[in-house]
C-alpha cells in the first residue's frame, strides 16, 4: 500500500538531483569566494608592500631635503659673510680714498703756501 503523502522514487530522485545541483552551486560559490579571498589577500599584501616602499621613499626624500636645506643654510651664511667682507672692504677703500685725497689736498695746499711765501 502506497501512502499518498510519501514521495515517490521519481520525486525523491528529482529532489536529490536539485539538492546535488544546489550543493554543486554552493561548492562553486565557496571556491569562488576562496579564490577572491586569496586574491584580495594577495592584493592587500601587495598594497601593504607598496605603501611600505612609498613610506621608505618618503623618508629618504625627507632626509635628502633636510641635507639640501642644511647645505643651503651654509651657503647662505657663507654668502652673507662674503657680502659683509666685501662691504667692509669697500668702506675701507672709500676711507682710504678720502684719506689719500685729503692728504693730497693738504700737500697741494702746503705746496701752494710754500710757493707763495
Amino acid at each position: 500500500m502506497v501512502d499518498e503523502q510519501e514521495p515517490t522514487k521519481g520525486e525523491l530522485a528529482r529532489t536529490m538531483s536539485r539538492f546535488e545541483n544546489a550543493l554543486g552551486e554552493i561548492r562553486h560559490d565557496i571556491k569562488s569566494f576562496a579564490e577572491e579571498w586569496r586574491s584580495q589577500g594577495a592584493a592587500a599584501a601587495l598594497l601593504t608592500l607598496r605603501v611600505d616602499q612609498l613610506e621608505a621613499w618618503k623618508r629618504e626624500i625627507t632626509r635628502e631635503f633636510d641635507r639640501q636645506d642644511e647645505r643651503l643654510d651654509v651657503a647662505e651664511r657663507d654668502l652673507y659673510a662674503r657680502q659683509d667682507t666685501i662691504e667692509r672692504r669697500r668702506r675701507t677703500g672709500s676711507w682710504w680714498s678720502i684719506g689719500i685725497a685729503a692728504f693730497a689736498a693738504v700737500v697741494a695746499l702746503v705746496g701752494l703756501l710754500l710757493k707763495l711765501s
